[in-house]
């Protein structure tokens, strides 16, 4: 509870950071390198230990990328080609983002909502039947279901299904090949106690399609979200995002109503807990992952990737909070809501 009480005061301390007007590429990538920079110092927050592998972790790494919509000024900082990390619950977006567009917005959120929740990502709640959010381990298992019964029923395995995602996965957030840490998947698949439970409660009340092989859908939703991805990968997902569902070249990769229905998860409960005091402080929208990796975007003005293992009481990486939150302040217009337009 102090650590939270902490952070709330440090985010009032912002309001004092000094405000600037970037006129050239140069002197913005210095204000974000002295954000980098400081952010790097703060040893707060602890290692996620309910996935022994990610336990392992150097909790000392520290990367960003940052996409300017408007110019494609594109800045990167620590090492950012060579830090792989797990995707982990990032992935959320993008299993919704594959099921929404098969099957519609309208169709998928019949099983999953999007509401804002006061719970933990591993909460096992239902409301009426259904997953409250894709944010929710609820949520994203019962999307993975889908995908297996609805999207792809007559797959053999749910493996050939897989190879499937992650070529949308890839075409979404490009860059470099995106591989799986098999690793990861069975030290996740060891301590997946917690995710049976859950679809056995989903399959139990009836959220998940009829005759679906939970064994199944585990397996398929852990391989997911042990995705091996950099901070370039998540700010072209933010990019995309961003604009509508079109990549860098301006090809639309996914449908405008399936990327803004994304958005809308991500600003109810992109950052669990703490979603709704990140965009009334920020005014960006976030998804973090118990990796430590955070994808943060604002509509048509930026996209950012950011990886830091060490996470806050939320369960967020805390220096990519501690960055987004000091960019928001000296940068004017990032704010989603903000009337002045971002001048770079």
């Amino acid at each position: 509870m102090e650590s939270r009480h902490t952070e709330e005061r440090e985010a009032h301390k912002l309001v004092s950071l000094r405000r600037v007007a970037p006129t050239n590429c140069r002197y913005v990538n210095s204000e974000l390198s002295q954000i980098f920079l400081r952010c790097g110092q703060n040893e707060d927050g602890a290692l996620n230990e309910s996935i022994p592998q990610l336990a392992k972790q150097d909790p000392d790494l520290w990367a960003a990328s940052v996409i300017f919509i408007a110019s494609n000024h594109k800045v990167n900082f620590g090492p950012v080609t060579d830090t792989r990390f797990t995707i982990q619950s990032i992935v959320k977006i993008l299993i919704y983002a594959y099921a929404a567009s098969h099957l519609g917005v309208l169709h998928v959120s019949d099983r999953v909502k999007c509401r804002g929740f006061a719970v933990p990502y591993n909460s096992d709640k239902t409301t009426e039947g259904c997953a409250p959010n894709v944010c929710l381990n609820s949520g994203a298992l019962t999307a993975c279901a889908m995908i297996l019964k609805l999207v792809h029923p007559k797959a053999k395995q749910w493996l050939h299904v897989f190879y499937t995602f992650r070529s949308f996965v890839q075409k979404i957030c490009g860059g470099d090949i995106i591989e799986c840490d098999y690793d990861t998947y069975h030290s996740e698949i060891s301590t997946a106690a917690s995710n049976r439970a859950i679809l056995a409660k989903l399959s139990k009340c009836g959220t998940l399609p009829a005759d679906v092989d939970t064994e199944d859908v585990l397996c398929f939703y852990t391989s997911c979200c042990s995705l091996l991805v950099n901070t370039q990968h998540l700010a072209n997902m933010g990019l995309v995002l961003a604009k509508t569902g079109k990549n860098e070249s301006g090809k639309q990769v996914l449908e405008p109503r399936v990327a803004q229905a994304c958005l809308a998860q991500m600003m109810q409960a992109g950052l669990y807990e703490q979603s709704g005091d990140f965009f009334a402080i920020t005014g960006l929208l976030a998804k973090s992952g118990v990796s430590g990796g955070v994808v943060a975007v604002a509509h048509k003005k930026i996209a950012i990737g950011l990886f830091s293992p060490r996470l806050n009481a939320y369960g967020n990486s805390t220096r990519a909070v501690q960055f987004i939150r000091e960019l928001s302040v000296t940068i004017p217009g990032i704010h989603q809501l903000a009337e002045d337009d971002l001048e770079i």
